[in-house]
């Protein structure tokens, strides 16, 4: 499932593939999830936001030294808390996807249904 997402990069499409979630693994020592968290908690390291975003791109089909042009130059004229962000959007949209999108498999299923067929819980104001 790839995402395009407007950045301080431009607009582009990110993309992980298990090549791309290998290295990801290998260039921050840590895995998938791993960078993730940390890039949902604000303890994330330089190179969790670095390399996803690098390896995003080049998985959407973007050639390695591109990518790697773009994310170096943003780098130098963007904060990094606003990278970071960037990084979290293109892989939480590979991990956990987007249980609201309709999938190609399932034409005729509603949107908000659960991959399984199960029932989507939402909190109340008048639940105890």
């Amino acid at each position: 499932m790839s995402t395009r997402l407007t950045w301080q990069g431009g607009s582009h499409e990110f993309h992980f593939r298990i090549g791309e979630l290998r290295a990801l693994q290998d260039e921050t020592d840590s895995g998938p999830a791993e960078v993730l968290a940390r890039l949902n908690s604000g303890f994330w390291r330089v190179d969790d936001i670095l390399c996803t975003l690098r390896l995003g791109l080049v998985g959407a089909g973007m050639a390695d030294g591109e990518a790697r042009k773009i994310v170096d130059r943003t780098f130098e004229e963007a904060n990094l808390y606003s990278m970071a962000m960037t990084a979290c959007a293109a892989l939480t949209a590979r991990l956990v996807g987007n249980p609201d999108a309709g999938s190609e498999d399932e034409p005729g299923k509603p949107q908000g249904e659960s991959p399984a067929g199960g029932t989507l819980v939402s909190s109340t104001d008048g639940a105890a």
